[in-house]
């Protein structure tokens, strides 16, 4: 297994409908499972085609890397934008309504994003 730690950034190449993605770790909590929590940042080219970020996403750490990747970076930069994202889902997690991805970090990205673009659909 990979050694994550958190203020890393990954680089993950592109998956099967998934634009390759940027996954920023910005906290790990020591649960049953380890729970990384992370942002996603879509590559600058599919950000502009419209893929979104994702400020905050709680996955698996045994998961996280299932795509692997490569460490670029050790110094993820202050997101305030996924404190507010992980404030609101630790007061889920901790009253037992809310959980985590057991997902790649990619599968966890596309999972959230059809889900985002299906609610956009339904709604215009």
């Amino acid at each position: 297994m990979l050694e994550y730690e958190v203020g890393q950034i990954w680089a993950v190449d592109a998956q099967s409908e998934v634009p390759p993605l940027l996954i920023l770790i910005h906290r790990i909590d020591d649960e049953e499972s380890p729970v990384a929590s992370i942002s996603i940042v879509p590559h600058p080219d599919a950000e502009k085609a419209g893929w979104p970020r994702v400020s905050h996403l709680p996955v698996a750490l045994e998961t996280l890397g299932a795509n692997s990747g490569k460490l670029i970076d050790q110094t993820a930069p202050h997101n305030p934008s996924f404190e507010e994202g992980y404030t609101m889902w630790r007061e889920k997690f901790d009253a037992g309504e809310a959980g985590f991805f057991t997902l790649s970090a990619s599968e966890a990205y596309s999972a959230v994003t059809g889900v985002t673009k299906s609610n956009k659909n339904n709604t215009e």
